[in-house]
């Protein structure tokens, strides 16, 4: 988020980056309120003169701050290629905004507070947060206040970049989109389009514009700005290497075991008791085949038998305890041994007496009521319901 981080402008004499780094290490200490080494820091060429001069945006962020989003992604075991600022991000959700003619600006409007943030299609200029959100743009006084810190960012930007914004780009707007643009465009004198997210937007504590993560993830321009430490960077790279060496000792690994393998078999195959072994082998098989086959013949006659001669018993003892004003409209058996019942009753309280009567016959285990529903029919209140009991084996 842009409220954690430092932005600092410098004017180098230098084109080359790794010059420009080295410099930016050697001076970013007298402006900023922090050690070297408890800061990330990274910057952005903006622009080259011909007199060998480089002027930069740096970025600071305390490493704590950085660590602090690192560890909730590798909690996650989520792998991040870069961390960068908001600001790149409504950057790079500028430049894919069609027919733009000069620089300009984009507002992320969170719930209390705002990010201005400065653009060229080449490249974010600078950015700042400012005291106005979506609830203060919903006020009366909203745009009023809004209009101020315009007028200061342009008042800064014409002064250190020597130019004015020529449009503005608004995100997160959730409602009367199109007259809070034509109000401030009136108010700045300058052309407002409102950028629409299609994105998740909750309100409270939790609202987001998600202006910046669609910029990025949309963009097919690369980051400018990476806020991971070098430390961190590290870590990954001796990962990846223990990973790769792990992978090239396993397949090493499979390698001799199939050449042994393929050694130790040649030998055998040449061995005339292996050829024996093999023959014996294969006569144990076929007999094993055949018993198998016997073993399946003989389990599908004992689920016909139990079909055959249990069911009927089962029916036979479920008539007997059936009371009159039940009627069955399904009855059958699944999985060879779950009687599946399903009637109509007048009284629920004669279908608990047809469930507690299956429990009690020695013939059933599992004896469920799955459901009871009670519908109007045109005769009555009726009770719909579904009876499922096990067959015992041992049950004849």
């Amino acid at each position: 988020p842009r409220s954690v981080v430092i932005l600092r402008s410098m004017v180098l004499p230098s084109h080359k980056e790794s010059e420009l780094r080295a410099m930016v290490d050697l001076q970013i200490i007298n402006h900023i309120p922090y050690a070297r080494e408890e800061v990330q820091v990274d910057f952005q060429v903006l622009e080259k003169n011909s007199e060998g001069y480089s002027k930069i945006t740096i970025v600071v962020v305390p490493v704590d701050v950085v660590m602090k989003y690192w560890n909730i992604f590798n909690r996650a075991r989520l792998v991040l290629t870069g961390m960068t600022v908001s600001s790149v991000g409504l950057w790079l959700l500028y430049k894919q905004q069609l027919l733009l003619k000069g620089p300009g600006a984009i507002l992320d409007i969170g719930e209390d507070q705002g990010e201005i943030c400065v653009c060229s299609n080449e490249g974010w200029l600078t950015a700042r947060e400012i005291p106005v959100g979506l609830n203060q743009m919903q006020n009366t006084d909203g745009i009023p206040l809004f209009v101020k810190q315009w007028q200061i960012t342009v008042e800064n930007n014409a002064q250190s970049l020597f130019f004015r914004p020529t449009q503005l780009f608004l995100v997160g707007l959730r409602n009367n989109t199109a007259d809070m643009c034509e109000k401030i465009s009136q108010s700045i004198n300058c052309p407002v389009k409102a950028i629409e997210i299609k994105a998740p937007q909750k309100g409270g504590k939790n609202f987001q514009s998600f202006g910046a993560l669609f910029g990025i993830a949309q963009s097919a321009s690369p980051v400018t700005i990476d806020l991971i430490p070098q430390a961190v960077r590290q870590e990954q790279s001796n990962r990846l290497k223990r990973k790769e060496m792990l992978w090239c000792a396993i397949l090493v690994a499979m390698v001799l075991v199939f050449f042994i393998s393929v050694v130790v078999l040649k030998v055998m195959n040449n061995n005339v008791e292996l050829k024996r072994l093999q023959n014996e082998f294969k006569s144990v098989q076929a007999q094993v085949l055949l018993i198998e086959k016997r073993s399946e013949d003989v389990k599908a006659v004992d689920q016909l038998l139990m079909k055959r001669f249990l069911f009927p018993r089962a029916l036979a003892e479920i008539y007997q305890l059936l009371p009159n004003e039940i009627s069955f409209v399904n009855l059958n058996l699944a999985n060879g041994n779950v009687l599946v019942l399903q009637g109509v009753a007048v009284s629920a309280a004669d279908i608990n007496r047809l469930q507690r009567g299956m429990v009690d016959l020695p013939i059933f285990v599992n004896v469920n009521l799955d459901f009871v529903n009670k519908r109007v029919t045109q005769t009555g209140e009726v009770n719909y319901f579904k009876i499922t009991a096990t067959l015992k084996q041992d049950g004849m």
